[in-house]
């Protein structure tokens, strides 16, 4: 109906402009005009001055006629889609041609124009004219694009916050405008009111939508895909264990997945189920700690288990040393992430339970097994990413990268790594067989002495349950209280731990370092063989 209606208005627009055109053969345009109050009509403007017309029952019928002044003085404002012209105190509006009509007033009627000065935010479209319902819609369109920006500069919750900075200042600017009249006169402040009135009514609707759209989110529609792969992989609950430790040169290159396979992060807000937090602590390719909200939290991921390096009853693995290297790259000590806790929190160690996300789009526990550096497992109640991580692992199978790169040693059908071909790479590659067959382990002595040089070598990287000042105080039920008590001679007392700090006689952690990696006779040996004194 609406179509119907602007078609016969703009025929009616047509048809009048013939008209005009056939009346006035001379008149130089055919413009919508206003003058003062009048109604706003198609006018002939010609030499003589302008002539507003109107239909009535399909004749031209002549509303209103203004004759031009000569020799005078004029004001010309030039708003967005018209132009108004100040002849004394005669106000006309032209909704087009305003250039040229100032240029033919100003070169045939001699007029001099001024051109109308606006301060900047009069400038500013919907704030020209100063009409308070006008005024009140821009304000909402600016400050909607304003909010918008906002959210997708800001991280989590910070937009809200900004906005009730803004809320307050504004609150209190307009507090001040109606006491002091020379910031808001009076006869404007029932304007004012109204605008700063509709103005709060809109912000808080928009708060309440915006704070109930993260609330949406549900699992509900992952639980089909979710179903069908808890099967496979929740027959085994790995029985991760609590400490890796990174202590030597890598052996092996790191295949890196191509650039085409990883998913680039979209820009998004956060959702409220990521929790932000910092990285305090690297320990092995599945196992961090993080500071949240000024706690320390150990994280142990989600569906995903890379391989050992100093299980007490396991050889060093396969990328294990790779594996930690990919996490300390992704997730540097300091580095703020977001963690998203699984359904059941925490695991037999009190370990937190959660996916580790790089940014909101980014998930570490799917990167790692992307780049062939994990596996699938560690399968707790929580298969939120399962089928998510199933992709990742079936692409690194199929590029065959990194622990995919040696048949058979992810046993699938077990949930775990196969302990002969880890013996038998452990022994090739002069790394400690810890827990293998006595046909792959040579001796014990040799399985220290490995350790111990690996370590020697390079300074380890962070390992778990370690102190502040890092003395190694965990003790597994298969290791004595001194692991390395077969190179103690009598007067070497000094401890070297394992994450390369040795400890005094008589000092805090003395008795607490259970670990010990090599005994020193005196400090100077110990600092130059790499090791540093303790803090306590």
């Amino acid at each position: 109906m609406s179509g119907k209606k602007s078609e016969k208005k703009e025929s009616e627009l047509k048809i009048l402009e013939k008209k005009i055109k056939l009346a006035h053969p001379e008149a130089k345009w055919a413009v919508n005009t206003k003058i003062n109050n009048s109604t706003r009509s198609l006018a002939a403007i010609t030499d003589e001055g302008i002539i507003i017309y109107a239909l009535n029952d399909g004749c031209l019928e002549e509303k209103e006629r203004y004759i031009w002044p000569e020799k005078s003085k004029a004001k010309v404002d030039f708003l967005f889609i018209r132009t108004i012209f100040y002849f004394g105190s005669d106000r006309i509006e032209f909704d087009s041609n305003g250039q040229e009509i100032k240029k033919f007033l100003e070169e045939q009627k001699s007029i001099e124009f001024e051109k109308v000065e606006r301060k900047w935010y009069q400038k500013i479209i919907g704030f020209r004219s100063q009409t308070p319902w006008k005024t009140l819609l821009a304000s909402i369109v600016y400050l909607s694009l304003l909010i918008a920006l906002i959210d997708v500069l800001t991280p989590g919750d910070l937009s809200s916050t900004y906005f009730g900075i803004a809320t307050l200042i504004s609150l209190i600017l307009f507090i001040i405008g109606l006491i002091n009249p020379y910031k808001i006169k009076h006869k404007k402040r029932f304007s004012a009111g109204l605008i700063y009135g509709g103005l709060c009514l809109w912000c808080f609707m928009m708060i309440s939508v915006a704070s109930g759209d993260t609330d949406t989110h549900s699992d509900h529609s992952k639980t089909e895909t979710a179903a069908t792969h808890v099967e496979k992989h929740s027959s085994h609950k790995f029985n991760d264990n609590h400490s890796k430790d990174n202590n030597s040169d890598n052996n092996h290159s790191i295949k890196k997945a191509s650039t085409d396979s990883v998913h680039k992060p979209k820009k998004s807000s956060v959702p409220k189920d990521l929790i932000p937090a910092v990285v305090s602590k690297n320990v092995d390719g599945d196992t961090i700690h993080v500071t949240i909200n000024g706690k320390d939290e150990e994280i142990r991921m989600l569906l995903i288990d890379t391989p050992e390096d100093v299980h007490p009853s396991k050889p060093v693995e396969p990328y294990s040393r790779e594996a930690a290297a990919y996490a300390e790259e992704k997730l540097p000590v300091g580095k703020h992430i977001y963690i998203k806790e699984g359904i059941e929190k925490r695991d037999k160690y009190n370990r937190l339970l959660a996916y580790v996300f790089i940014t909101p789009n980014d998930m570490y526990n799917e990167d790692v097994v992307r780049q062939g550096l994990a596996r699938v497992g560690y399968v707790y109640n929580d298969t939120t990413y399962l089928s998510k991580l199933d992709d990742a692992q079936d692409e690194a199978k199929a590029h065959k990268l990194n622990i995919w790169s040696i048949p058979n040693y992810v046993d699938e059908k077990n949930d775990r790594y196969n302990l002969k071909i880890a013996c038998k790479w452990a022994s090739e590659h002069g790394e400690s067989t810890r827990g293998c067959p006595a046909q792959d382990n040579d001796s014990s002595h040799r399985d220290n002495h490995v350790t111990h040089h690996s370590i020697s070598a390079k300074p380890s990287h962070s390992s778990t349950n370690i102190q502040s000042d890092g003395a190694d105080t965990h003790n597994y039920s298969n290791h004595s209280s001194d692991s390395s008590g077969s190179d103690h001679q009598p007067g070497c007392d000094i401890k070297g731990s394992r994450n390369h700090i040795y400890h005094l006689p008589g000092d805090e952690y003395y008795d607490r370092t259970t670990h010990v990696v090599r005994w020193f006779c005196s400090e100077a040996e110990a600092r130059q063989a790499g090791w540093r004194a303790s803090k306590r």
